[in-house]
């Protein structure tokens, strides 16, 4: 009786709706993104490239990243690299990182002390800098002073103002 009942209730239920089709949204805005992504990726690198032409070597590292990952346009890890070596020369850590990621603090400071040696007064100024806090070697406030002081003379802001501690 039990069956003839429920077979009853089934035949005299009204059709039950079709399941709606779920249409996962966030893969249309994924996509959206992904487009709006790779346009930002291309402006920038556009940008940084010009802005690494003229010799700001801060926008040398970020552009090498675009073109290892291959982001806003076609990867080129010898460009790259070759974008990382001018970058880490202009004092960009994180590209000399990219480079060598054994890069350490006693790295960075020999880096340092030739491109002071060379009379790039930004490492000079990096330099006195370890020197004052024996980043990467020995303490050595007398040559960090005389460093700074030097720079300050030449006419490099940031030493002027690190001197005046």
């Amino acid at each position: 009786m039990f069956a003839a009942a429920f077979a009853l209730a089934l035949a005299t239920s009204p059709p039950a709706a079709p399941k709606p089709v779920i249409v996962d949204p966030t893969s249309e805005q994924v996509a959206a993104e992904t487009h709006q992504q790779a346009q930002v990726n291309r402006k920038a690198r556009e940008q940084f490239t010009r802005q690494c032409q003229q010799g700001l070597t801060d926008y040398c590292y970020p552009l090498g990243r675009l073109l290892k990952l291959g982001l806003g346009g076609p990867a080129d890890p010898e460009g790259a690299k070759t974008l990382f070596e001018r970058a880490c020369r202009g004092h960009v850590t994180n590209a000399c990182i990219e480079l060598d990621p054994h890069f350490i603090d006693a790295d960075l400071r020999k880096t340092a002390e030739l491109g002071c040696r060379n009379g790039d007064q930004g490492w000079c100024v990096d330099l006195a800098s370890m020197l004052w806090r024996g980043v990467g070697g020995p303490a050595d406030l007398p040559r960090a002073k005389q460093l700074l002081g030097v720079a300050c003379r030449k006419g490099y802001a940031r030493a002027c103002a690190s001197s005046e501690r």
